[in-house]
């Protein structure tokens, strides 16, 4: 589902330049904007609605685009409208929800890292008050210690993973569903068709092949007939089981006919003289 995004959001602008960027790089790959969504597989409404600037796509949309068409800027316009940093790690990370602005930290570990920091602190200025808070510093300190180590830890892994994924994929696109990294690859995943789209004058070239020619024509009556000649394609016995073709049953038929085309007031198509009052 493609959501448009009403007039002053945060990224309206960046929707407007990736729209401009995207009806450049159709004027400028002479591709038509059936042939793009038949070669990535891109709905025609989310087409129209990236193309006028009143949706930003998601990366992997965007990444799809830019490898069909060639154009790396549409997935650069993305990549920079939707990076955000984590309002814990301060790690980058990417928003591919509506709201713009309501993700603020990268990982549900880090929310929930974040609101036990503040739990421990609001403790510590409980205790504060109360004569305790040597051991309820403590307590901070060893907590936020423990948190620093993991979040070295998780910053060298995910560079290491980032660099793995960069190699398997230059794309940009994770094709590996079943990976072992997927849940922690910050590629996104790839679900539509990345093919090469025709330009404008191979499509036009495509539809006019298509078209019933007279030597087209010519040329279907040729194999009809050969297929008659060969007996691969014979009609004798249909025509055999039709009423018409049956004496004992072609008046019945015929007599059906005339009672239904009376019963409707058919008059063999003459009109019917009026009669005098």
């Amino acid at each position: 589902m493609t959501f448009t995004i009403p007039p002053g959001a945060p990224k309206a602008a960046s929707a407007a330049a990736f729209g401009r960027e995207l009806v450049k790089a159709l004027e400028v790959r002479k591709v038509p904007r059936n042939e793009l969504w038949r070669a990535t597989g891109i709905g025609r409404t989310a087409l129209d609605n990236y193309r006028v600037g009143a949706s930003l796509p998601l990366t992997e949309a965007a990444a799809t685009l830019a490898v069909a068409l060639d154009w790396p800027p549409l997935l650069e316009i993305v990549r920079a409208a939707r990076e955000r940093r984590c309002a814990r790690c301060r790690a980058p990370f990417r928003n591919e929800g509506g709201n713009m602005g309501a993700k603020r930290y990268c990982s549900p570990a880090c929310r929930i890292i974040a609101e036990n920091e503040r739990l421990a602190s609001k403790r510590a200025r409980q205790a504060s008050q109360t004569g305790d808070g040597k051991r309820r510093y403590q307590e901070v300190a060893r907590l936020r210690s423990g948190i620093r180590i993991a979040t070295e830890q998780a910053t060298e892994a995910r560079g290491a993973i980032a660099t793995m994924c960069a190699s398997c994929e230059p794309q940009g696109l994770c094709r590996t569903a079943d990976c072992p990294l997927r849940a922690f690859s910050p590629l996104p995943m790839a679900t539509h068709r990345s093919v090469t789209p025709a330009t404008r004058t191979l499509a036009i070239a495509r539809r006019s092949a298509r078209r019933w020619t007279p030597a087209a024509r010519a040329a279907q009556s040729e194999k009809t007939r050969r297929l008659h000649a060969e007996g691969r394609m014979s009609i004798d016995g249909i025509r055999a089981n039709h009423p018409a073709h049956d004496p004992l049953r072609r008046e019945a038929w015929l007599a059906a006919i005339r009672a239904t085309k009376a019963r409707r007031g058919h008059t063999g198509g003459r009109r019917p003289k009026a009669v005098p009052a």
